[in-house]
């Protein structure tokens, strides 16, 4: 069982009676006051898991440093997901880490003009220069990369940078249909049988990070059996990583003879309905032959 974390939802500025928490058997609360938020964090029992800090720009928060110092006298592993952007100035970088941070999760799009045009500024390079001098300074650096039609040609240029630039662990996750994004997936997301070919062609990257994990999609879709590459499926990435959908799995005909059916629920419907049967019998086909 992966240990779940405890998760600090503060954002930036100077709310700090806003604090939200996410424990780690999933119940949300909110603290009252700063007093309690520095209370929770000294209950929460050292050496369970990391304390993670996330929230719109964490780094702003008038209390980060505070926070961070508690944590980590508390016996606690602290991690910040934040952009990065604010580590492209390494004394700033420095401060965050002599305070105790230890570990910071990011997200890229893709390679510059790719992740530049998502997210609709110019972050790419200060994103990049950030994880070097984090890296430099000993900290544990996780990139997320998200599946979909704008990024699926260049995923061997980014995993190149990655690795260049030392990241330790890459996170490949799928988008999950769901809600008022059904018709938005429909225009970005990316076929099962396109997915598996792409893993296959990075498998040869795999090795050059600490660990590689795969979220978000079916097991069917993930051949490797990687020493460093950390399988999880859909329906387990529900449970370590917070739900994206509610749908119930689904399991057509081929995955009845599919080599992961014991350990895999299967697909999520509105992914079939959307692609349609075919794409499955593509995957399969594709598995045949690799």
């Amino acid at each position: 069982m992966t240990q779940k974390n405890l998760v600090l939802n503060i954002g930036g500025g100077n709310k700090e009676d806003q604090v939200l928490f996410l424990s780690p058997d999933s119940k949300e609360f909110e603290a009252q006051s700063y007093e309690e938020t520095k209370q929770r964090i000294k209950n929460y029992s050292a050496g369970k898991g990391v304390v993670e800090i996330i929230g719109g720009n964490p780094t702003e928060n008038s209390r980060i440093y505070e926070i961070i110092e508690l944590a980590k006298d508390s016996g606690h592993i602290v991690s910040i997901n934040t952009d990065c952007r604010k580590f492209s100035d390494m004394e700033k970088a420095r401060d965050f880490v002599d305070k105790g941070m230890k570990m910071v999760s990011t997200e890229l799009h893709g390679t510059r003009d790719i992740h530049n045009d998502i997210v609709g500024e110019d972050f790419f390079e200060d994103i990049i220069k950030g994880i070097e001098n984090l890296v430099e300074l000993g900290v544990d650096v996780k990139v997320s990369t998200i599946f979909h039609v704008k990024n699926v040609d260049n995923f061997e240029d980014l995993a190149e940078k990655l690795v260049d630039i030392g990241v330790s662990e890459w996170v490949l996750e799928g988008l999950v249909p769901k809600e008022f994004g059904v018709e938005r997936y429909k225009e970005v997301g990316v076929p099962h049988h396109m997915v598996f070919e792409i893993l296959r062609d990075l498998s040869k990257f795999f090795d050059d990070f600490e660990v590689v994990k795969i979220v978000n999609f079916p097991e069917c879709v993930k051949p490797f059996d990687e020493e460093k590459l950390i399988k999880i499926s859909y329906f387990e990435s529900v449970e370590y990583f917070g739900s994206a959908t509610d749908e119930e799995p689904f399991k057509n005909e081929f995955c009845n003879s599919c080599e992961f059916s014991d350990n895999c629920r299967g697909f999520i419907k509105s992914n079939l309905e959307i692609f349609g049967e075919e794409n499955i019998e593509k995957l399969w086909e594709k598995r045949k032959t690799n």
